[in-house]
């Protein structure tokens, strides 16, 4: 089996999506695929370690050259596996200008969609048109919400193929005790409008927690860049932790140092960070939508409006006394139903419509 993954950012960041790369990365060497890797410039290493000392590979090249490269270039592949991002216009068009070279030259194509909001955007707002003779075999949904999109643009509903997260336990397992009182929360997350940090820390300066002991830690990039506008000043929170990032090795360890993972993300196909946290044993403080309900219904009290008046470390504060069996309950789940099985069924999908 022959591999392209094209993947507009670098596998050096700590998101979702590059997390599974490195999964996908992983479980295929073993399988001895022949896998090419088309990533930004300067991405192909992370914490000192380059993608092809992996055995058989990859071999990388930059994803900004592969409009340049021959026919015989993307004939060589027996799949095209492309995982869209809407960054800025620029990237967009580069993203469409691909799919429509796979178009033309009859290249398999399977789409990853990371969450609501993004074909949508590459089509509508920066132009790529469906074709009678389309490149996708197959576009793969992380939840139903996903999926309706999917064919809400244009796609037959037997092109979408549901699949799930799955997340390394051997790395991401509960602890053996739970760290000392008061409660220690967690948020680890991108610093993008999307994720909500700003809002997350101003229910945290409303909130009684902080006042009663409590600490709230934040791991993620914290270049001025990354910081949206709504987020305070890191200096007038009181009790906040920022880690910044954390090398992958260690984030284990950091989830089993904590009693509950908090995210206020307005959107997510199927969060990495909340899978590993569940694997660590944590409950999971996080809105309510119809896709965290279905993942996290062993633990419905702790998912909130934010709307509403009632603040949501507060409320986690209200049901302490359930919070180590929420934990336990979600640490369950995902040794169930998200270990890297789950990668090892994405590579089996992808072997049956190369093979189609």
């Amino acid at each position: 089996m022959r591999l392209l993954i094209i993947t507009p950012s670098g596998l050096e960041e700590m998101g979702g999506v590059e997390t599974q790369h490195r999964y996908l990365l992983t479980v295929s060497s073993r399988r001895c695929w022949d896998v090419q890797l088309a990533s930004p410039a300067n991405s192909h290493f992370v914490n000192g370690t380059s993608f092809t000392d992996i055995k058989n590979g990859p071999v990388v090249c930059l994803y900004e050259s592969l409009l340049k490269q021959p026919d015989q270039f993307w004939h060589s592949f027996d799949l095209c596996y492309f995982v869209p991002r809407v960054t800025s216009t620029r990237t967009s068009k580069l993203q469409v200008n691909i799919l429509e070279r796979c178009d033309r030259l009859g290249v398999k194509v399977l789409l990853r969609i990371t969450s609501t909001g993004r074909l949508r955007e590459l089509m509508f707002d920066h132009g790529w048109k469906l074709t009678s003779n389309s490149c996708i075999v197959g576009l793969l949904a992380l939840n139903e919400a996903i999926a309706r999109e999917i064919v809400d643009c244009g796609f037959s509903s037997k092109s979408v193929i549901p699949i799930r997260n799955g997340v390394d336990i051997s790395l991401f397992f509960p602890a053996c005790e739970h760290p000392s009182l008061p409660l220690k929360f967690l948020s680890v997350s991108r610093f993008t409008p999307a994720k909500r940090v700003g809002l997350l820390l101003q229910h945290w300066l409303k909130s009684s927690a902080s006042r009663l002991g409590a600490t709230l830690s934040i791991v993620g990039a914290t270049r001025a860049a990354d910081l949206a506008d709504d987020l305070p000043s890191p200096n007038l929170v009181p009790a906040v932790n920022w880690l910044g990032a954390c090398d992958r090795g260690k984030l284990g360890q950091v989830y089993r140092d904590n009693h509950v993972f908090v995210s206020f993300s307005r959107t997510e196909g199927m969060s990495n960070a909340m899978l590993e946290a569940m694997a660590c044993g944590l409950p999971v403080l996080a809105p309510l939508m119809a896709h965290t309900s279905k993942l996290l219904q062993q633990q419905l009290p702790l998912l909130f409006n934010p709307a509403n008046e009632i603040n949501p470390f507060d409320l986690a504060l209200n049901l302490q006394g359930q919070l180590a069996q929420f934990g336990r309950s979600n640490s369950e789940v995902v040794a169930r139903s998200h270990t890297l099985d789950a990668t090892e069924e994405l590579l089996d999908i992808m072997s049956a419509l190369a093979s189609k």
